[in-house]
């Protein structure tokens, strides 16, 4: 399954208003439940996160604020995808230098792009100045927009001086937020819940989020550390079902449920379930899953699934069988075998962080495993199933190891250059962007287009004495629109940036015959014209 279509997925499997609103009811087997996979719930007590907040302390995430959607803004201003990218980021400093300058000349190359591959490649090039009368030695970050999984295909590429400096990779937590599963539908309030995901979706979220240095001193400070914290672990296996004369179940689940008190302990999970509930007055959690179905005479399981206590230990799930997952169903003959073991909880994590990471296929230049394990443990103590106020995405406990490794962040090469006294050194990192679209949009379309963008201040101190930007078309794109000032029938393909974000929308100019607006002869959007809408 490539990229694109586990993201689409991703975002098919958020729950809707729907589902919200079966979860928010009383649809439940008994009064006051919730059921779903999502389900909306009040907060667990503070208090069952005590044994973890002792050991790891509590952990702010500096976010500067969103922005909110990235509808046409102004003139001719960036569009809105289902697929949002973000902009390509200037390069910066760690730490501010009055004596180092910069000239940047950015080439957006789209020779190797086509209908099915829309990817820009960028040379994004600086030449950087010591005006001082001694060698300046600085540690320049070039940042880059990506998610864990993607890293090592994507990872820009730095040359300095023709030759590649040794770099080391920072991350930065999540980028975006999250929603209620009203947002955006009729009667919806923007700010009722935290059961979906609210990724970034403009540059202005970018800038929000690197304004000042908050979001990267996150990313450079300290994981949080789970020794001395111990996990009640219990692992399920080998589930089976035995049908009485005459009785059917075409699709039979166990149902495990946990006694305990949400005061003191956390439940969480790793494996594949199918659904949950949660009784609060009754003081107990429920978990769902189907029965693996017999082939010639064996079950075949489809994977492990473990419960992780925190905090008090509840003892075993009791465990009982029915015929379908139903409210209705009637019990079956069922059971499974239930192992207890006792663990350090920063041990269990990067066990489980461990297996997962083997996803990543070994691949060179992918994020290192420290780096990925420190974010998982950041996410389970930030927003996931051990925060003091878990998002309602998580209530269920689920370790989303997965979701960790696929969510943008603002990532950083760091390298440690020296710029000689009244020298310059010449800087260039190379890397592919993949260009914000919307799937559902006619290809015939100006909603059909890919659009890329460049930021030229958002996140860096560095002194810019000037900014370019060159297109390299190799006829093989159109522009649908833009505010670069290209025109490449005239033979404009260099220009000087001067304000703060640049798109550039394209498509390709084998079905651009038909256009669907009416724009100028350089592809810009004057004053007074229908920029269209690009979703």
């Amino acid at each position: 399954m490539n990229e694109r279509s586990l993201r689409l997925l991703t975002s098919i499997g958020e729950i809707g208003p729907d589902l919200a609103e079966e979860a928010a009811g009383e649809m439940g087997r008994k009064a006051k439940k919730k059921r779903g996979r999502r389900a909306l719930i009040a907060s667990l007590s503070a208090a069952a996160a005590a044994a973890v907040a002792l050991a790891v302390g509590f952990y702010l995430i500096p976010t500067g604020g969103r922005s909110g959607g990235s509808n046409v803004k102004g003139r001719g201003g960036p569009g809105s995808y289902i697929f949002y990218e973000g902009p390509v980021l200037p390069l910066t400093l760690r730490e501010a230098d009055g004596s180092v300058s910069a000239q940047r000349s950015v080439t957006l190359d789209f020779s190797a792009w086509d209908e099915d591959k829309t990817q820009m490649r960028v040379l994004d090039s600086y030449v950087l100045t010591n005006a001082s009368g001694e060698d300046r030695t600085v540690d320049i970050l070039y940042p880059f927009i990506e998610r864990f999984y993607d890293v090592a295909e994507k990872r820009p590429k730095l040359s300095l001086d023709g030759a590649e400096p040794e770099t080391a990779l920072i991350a930065g937590y999540y980028a975006g937020g999250y929603e209620g599963a009203w947002k955006g539908s009729i009667g919806g309030d923007e700010n009722d819940g935290s059961v979906n995901m609210d990724y970034p979706d403009s540059w202005e979220d970018y800038r929000d989020l690197l304004a000042g240095s908050g979001y990267f001193d996150a990313a450079v400070s300290p994981y949080p550390n789970l020794t001395g914290v111990t996990a009640y672990v219990y692992d399920l296996t080998d589930p089976w079902y035995t049908l009485a004369e005459g009785q059917e179940a075409a699709s039979p689940v166990l149902r495990l449920s946990f006694d305990l008190d949400f005061s003191k302990t956390r439940l969480l999970y790793a494996g594949d379930i199918s659904g949950w509930t949660v009784d609060r007055e009754a003081g107990y959690m429920e978990y769902l899953y189907h029965i693996p179905r017999k082939t010639n005479g064996s079950y075949q399981d489809d994977g492990h699934r473990t419960f992780i206590a925190v905090g008090e230990d509840p003892g075993e799930p009791k465990i009982q069988g029915y015929t379908s997952a139903q409210d209705n169903a009637r019990p079956v003959e069922a059971g499974a075998a239930v192992t207890r073991r006792e663990m350090d909880l920063e041990a269990y994590m990067r066990a489980l962080a461990l297996e997962e990471y083997a996803g990543f296929d070994g691949r060179d230049g992918r994020p290192d495993f420290e780096t990925v394990f420190g974010q998982f443990k950041l996410w389970l103590v930030t927003d996931g199933p051990l925060a003091p106020e878990p998002k309602e995405r998580y209530m269920d406990g689920g370790l989303w190891f997965s979701e960790v490794a696929s969510v943008d962040r603002v990532m950083w090469l760091e390298a440690q250059i020296t710029v000689p006294a009244g020298a310059s050194v010449n800087l260039t990192a190379e890397l592919v962007k993949e260009g914000s679209s919307d799937p559902f949009a006619s290809k015939q379309s100006v909603g059909g287009a890919s659009e890329y963008e460049l930021a030229t201040r958002v996140g860096s101190c560095l002194a810019f004495a000037s900014q370019s930007a060159t297109l390299e078309d190799g006829g093989k794109v159109e522009i649908v629109r833009q505010n670069f000032g290209f025109d490449p029938e005239n033979g404009v393909r260099t220009v000087e940036l001067t304000d703060d974000i640049y798109f550039l929308a394209v498509r390709d100019r084998a079905n651009s015959s038909n256009s669907a607006c009416r724009k100028s002869p350089d592809g810009l959007f004057r004053q007074g014209e229908r920029a269209g809408n690009l979703r």
